[in-house]
């Protein structure tokens, strides 16, 4: 019985600690920290899905997202994404900070704090044609990306 709790325990602490990252490391030159999750399955709708990665360069955090439905171009200055945390609370990121990109899965990239990302239940990604409101159905919150950035 010991080891079946031991068992459980061991899983749990991997899922609450599992967020891989794709970059970290710290610059020769400048000593900057540098990290960056994989993506993520963040959410879905009816027409494709969104992921998500968070990076950070020192204190700035970044918020990555690119979606299998055709939204456009990433970069675009129309581009904006919407947190909704709540009926009627929602928060807007409105400088989508990467160049210019109409490829297929083209990526957006806004800067955002520790209190952006709690308690997220939808998301709106707008690119420079369309938007699409995502429900949260990822393995990982944008709270434990953020997170996994920070450890």
């Amino acid at each position: 019985m010991r080891n079946f709790f031991f068992s459980v325990a061991m899983l749990c602490s991997a899922f609450s600690f599992g967020q891989e990252l794709s970059v970290d490391r710290v610059d020769d030159f400048t000593g900057s920290i540098v990290r960056k999750t994989k993506y993520y399955k963040f959410g879905h709708t009816s027409y494709g899905a969104a992921h998500v990665a968070v990076a950070r360069v020192d204190d700035d955090v970044f918020f990555e997202v690119w979606t299998t439905s055709d939204l456009g171009c990433g970069g675009a200055v129309s581009n904006y994404v919407t947190f909704l945390y709540g009926p009627g609370i929602s928060k807007s990121f409105n400088e989508d900070l990467l160049d210019i990109n109409c490829d297929n899965r083209a990526s957006s990239m806004y800067l955002i704090s520790d209190a952006d990302v709690e308690g997220i239940t939808k998301m709106r990604v707008k690119q420079s044609e369309h938007y699409q409101d995502f429900t949260f159905d990822g393995v990982y919150t944008l709270s434990q990306l953020y997170d996994a950035v920070h450890q």
